[in-house]
């Protein structure tokens, strides 16, 4: 019998060759951190799926998640990369929060990032949990939403988001 990641990793293949990409292998792992199957795309064509800036990649997934929750139920959490993009978008991100923090830290004054979404927001609330001085806020309304990384006295407060 079919276990659900290999049915899913099907379906991505199946509906990649709909969509006529060529060269396309799907990997697929299970994320004991955050208790997701994940599956990374590989193509020699990853752009047509993440575009400029990753303004497709955003899309794509959407709809991939959409799909594969209509077919295998909305508790049913997975992953998706391609070409590793969501990887280093992480990386990034966790990174430059790490510096704004210090900037924020040794200036002593609150640093606004740039907007992001909701997803790009987590990613920086949780790479600055638990920091020294360091409180995340999100800010803004829609498309300005962005992450406030503020610099607290000790023990004036916790670093909760």
């Amino acid at each position: 019998m079919e276990t659900k990641q290999e049915k899913v990793k099907k379906f991505i293949k199946d509906f990649l060759d709909i969509m006529e990409i060529p060269n396309v292998t799907v990997d697929s792992s299970f994320d004991e951190e955050r208790g997701v199957d994940t599956f990374t795309i590989r193509t020699d064509f990853g752009g047509m799926l993440i575009g400029r800036d990753g303004e497709r990649f955003s899309s794509f997934v959407h709809l991939v998640k959409k799909m594969i929750a209509k077919n295998e139920g909305e508790e049913y959490k997975v992953s998706i990369d391609v070409n590793n993009f969501q990887k280093s978008l992480t990386e990034k991100l966790r990174n430059k929060a790490l510096i704004l923090s210090n900037q924020a830290r040794d200036f002593k004054k609150n640093v606004e990032m740039e907007p992001m979404s909701s997803y790009e927001r987590m990613i920086v609330h949780d790479a600055l949990a638990g920091q020294n001085n360091i409180k995340t806020e999100s800010d803004g309304v829609g498309r300005m939403r962005h992450v406030v990384i503020k610099y607290v006295e000790d023990g004036a407060e916790d670093n909760k988001i």
